[in-house]
């Protein structure tokens, strides 16, 4: 009898294993097939809404096609929205696109946030070459946003996360650009600020490109802008914390503030080429190391200094370049 037992239990428990197996999810593909709202079949050809996109999902807006999110609808991503040249998302009046960790949303189109839209930002967004984003609405940050494209600001753009910039990032008179963490302005970055920039405690905005202000920036104590690159200040700027340049600084700040000189205090590496403009002096405090990686190039100009005290250091790696100009001087 125990047998007679014992065998259907094992069959059981095999069974289902089995069932086990066959009920894992499998990935589900979207492709836009018409212009409609993003909660209508119909725009996706008949297939469910991609309302929920779970992690090995995908979801595509082919050219031409633009797919718009309405009135408290909440489209959620952990898995990949791929709009494509030509492409476009609107999300309107109480929309929400959450992107949560471990989701992607590349855009290489349009992707409009208007009036009183949420985009939640926790996990990736990469903005290309060519392509546009324009929030009127509310764009959250608490992932990364790499930006080659355009992203242009006219309400609030609120950054806990960091902010990669090769590209343009324009901040409209009536827009707000509220940083609490990292915004890194590359070399071939331009930000362009008509409106207000807030840079609280704690948080950096690290400018190797061209920022040029016409509006009004508030450095809050504890909170700092290193300036690398070109600031063209006809706004007013505000300092509480520390602005330190070792670039180009055109203008003036708001009475009672300095610029702190170029003193290098923490180690640094740098991964892109940097200027020491005429008259600027770079100081690399002792224990502390600079270091310039592969393919980087470091140009002291003519009339600026490098000075490396005791126990500092520069290491320039293989492929590095360190190159002195007219009267330009390393001590």
């Amino acid at each position: 009898m125990r047998t007679q037992f014992i065998i259907p239990v094992l069959a059981s428990i095999l069974i289902l294993g089995a069932l086990g197996f066959t009920q894992e999810a499998e990935a589900a593909s979207f492709t836009a097939t018409q212009d409609g709202n993003w909660n209508d079949a119909a725009t996706w050809g008949g297939a469910g809404p991609p309302i929920t996109i779970t992690s090995t999902d995908t979801v595509t807006i082919p050219s031409g096609i633009t797919v718009t999110i309405g009135f408290l609808v909440t489209v959620t991503n952990e898995g990949d929205i791929n709009n494509n040249f030509g492409g476009t998302i609107i999300n309107n009046n109480s929309g929400t696109i959450t992107n949560n960790s471990g989701g992607t949303i590349t855009n290489s189109g349009t992707i409009t946030n208007n009036s009183n839209g949420t985009i939640i930002n926790f996990g990736t967004i990469i903005n290309n070459s060519g392509a546009s984003i324009n929030n009127f609405g509310f764009l959250i940050n608490f992932g990364t946003i790499t930006n080659s494209g355009t992203i242009t600001n006219s309400n609030e753009l609120n950054n806990a996360g960091t902010i990669t910039n090769n590209g343009n990032i324009t901040n409209n008179s009536d827009g707000v650009l509220d940083n609490v963490f990292i915004i890194t302005n590359n070399s071939d970055g331009t930000i362009t600020n008509f409106g207000t920039i807030i840079n609280n405690s704690g948080a950096s905005i690290n400018n190797f490109g061209i920022l040029n202000n016409s509006g009004t920036i508030t450095n809050n104590s504890g909170a700092s802008i290193n300036n690398f690159g070109t600031i063209n200040n006809s706004g007013t700027i505000t300092n509480s914390g520390n602005i330190l340049n070792c670039g180009t600084y055109i203008g003036t700040l708001s009475s009672g503030n300095t610029l702190s000189p170029c003193i290098i205090t923490v180690n640094t590496t740098l991964t892109f080429d940097v200027t020491i403009p005429d008259g600027i002096s770079m100081t690399i405090d002792p224990g502390v190391i600079m270091t310039l990686n592969h393919g980087v190039t470091l140009d002291i100009d003519k009339n600026a200094n490098l000075i490396i005290k005791s126990g500092g250091g520069l290491l320039i790696k293989e492929g590095g370049t360190l190159v002195l100009t007219d009267r330009g001087l390393v001590l």
